[in-house]
């Protein structure tokens, strides 16, 4: 069945061919003269286009669903590999150990602020962005800014159509739910905050919230007042 579904364009195109053949050859046989077979030019082109106009749409479909699945997959493939975005998945997991739910913003902030006045002093000091080889230590907040920013892309890129909703739903559903539960708190107060933007992450909720599957996760994910 799935080979079928595949080679639907080509199945069309034949069978629109073959709709002609059978067409002019019934006529022959039937001892029409050819001056009379010409009389349906215009109904077997008309087959004829309409088959292949169709067959081209479905293969249309296929390359950008095929193209959708290759770019889903290259962008699972990062998340188990990439570097940075390793760090800042892991980070936001030892997060939700170390602070007291909910998870302040502010107490993030400050945090963050802290350690950026801290790392100024580093590179004055060093006067170059890497020390003895390796980079500073990215902040809480930077990490869990950066986990955000990266589900509302995954989001964008489903509403956009570029990425399949299908893939990313199979291999995030339970994260991206459970993590939005966990930082919606933060979520909300970055919206408050003076020159923010207030629909930040709102793609991200979207999703979050049509993937939960259950009670406990709807509660998880509903934004507090």
């Amino acid at each position: 069945m799935n080979n079928l579904k595949n080679h639907w364009p080509f199945v069309l195109l034949v069978m629109a061919v073959a709709a002609t053949v059978l067409i002019v050859s019934r006529s022959v046989m039937s001892g029409m003269a050819i001056q009379e077979v010409t009389a349906y030019a215009d109904s077997i082109a008309a087959i004829s286009i309409l088959g292949t106009a169709l067959a081209a749409f479905l293969a249309y479909r296929q390359t950008v669903a095929a193209t959708r699945n290759r770019t889903t997959y290259e962008q699972i493939a990062r998340q188990v590999s990439d570097r940075d975005v390793l760090i800042f998945v892991d980070a936001s997991r030892n997060i939700r150990e170390i602070y007291e739910k909910p998870i302040s913003y502010s107490e993030l902030v400050e945090d963050h602020k802290a350690k950026v006045k801290l790392r100024i002093k580093k590179l004055k000091a060093a006067e170059e962005l890497r020390v003895n080889g390796g980079p500073f230590d990215r902040t809480d907040y930077e990490n869990v800014l950066s986990l955000l920013n990266y589900y509302e892309s995954l989001a964008v890129g489903i509403e956009s159509g570029a990425l399949s909703e299908e893939m990313v739903k199979v291999w995030w559903r339970t994260t991206y739910v459970r993590d939005f539960g966990d930082y919606k708190h933060f979520i909300r107060d970055a919206r408050m905050v003076e020159g923010a933007n207030p629909s930040a992450f709102t793609e991200y909720e979207k999703f979050a919230d049509k993937w939960a599957e259950t009670e406990e996760e709807y509660e998880l994910i509903k934004m507090p007042d």
